[in-house]
């Protein structure tokens, strides 16, 4: 019976292990895309951009003080699949009454006043129908700029 019990779990682990070793990641190979947005040849201090692909999975680049963003598919700053993708830049500042802490102080102190927002690079590029701005990511490290006139 050990002898019976042994093989079953011998067997059962052999095959776990040759299923696992044929798996993959599922992901596409990615390539790293880094650049610079900029506005009226300023750099765009936040915000964020994002490559809408045909098919798949988006990036998404974090801009920081001086303009500069590293494209994010799965984990933190791997890039993006090659081909082709269409881009918006989300960038803007909200400001306004300060929010209360929780939503009964607001609703007991009455605050009604809504933050107004503050585009930093116009509303159309931040909206995929609107926004004219394309790229290619090609399968070596790519640096792609964002003049924004």
């Amino acid at each position: 019976m050990n002898r019976r019990i042994a093989a079953t779990i011998e067997a059962f682990a052999v095959l776990c292990l040759s299923v696992c070793y044929g798996c993959g990641s599922g992901r596409p190979n990615l390539a790293l895309v880094s650049g610079k947005v900029t506005y009226q040849g300023k750099p765009v201090t936040e915000g964020k951009i994002v490559f809408h692909p045909q098919k798949g999975r988006q990036a998404i680049g974090v801009i920081d003080a001086d303009g500069n963003y590293r494209l994010t598919t799965f984990d933190n700053g791997d890039g993006a699949a090659p081909g082709k993708y269409r881009v918006t830049i989300q960038a803007m500042r909200a400001s306004g009454a300060p929010r209360a802490k929780n939503i009964l102080d607001e609703v007991k102190s009455g605050i009604k006043e809504a933050a107004s927002v503050e585009w930093i690079v116009p509303e159309k590029y931040s909206r995929l129908e609107t926004s004219p701005l394309t790229a290619e990511v090609e399968s070596e490290p790519n640096n792609i700029d964002f003049n924004v006139p």
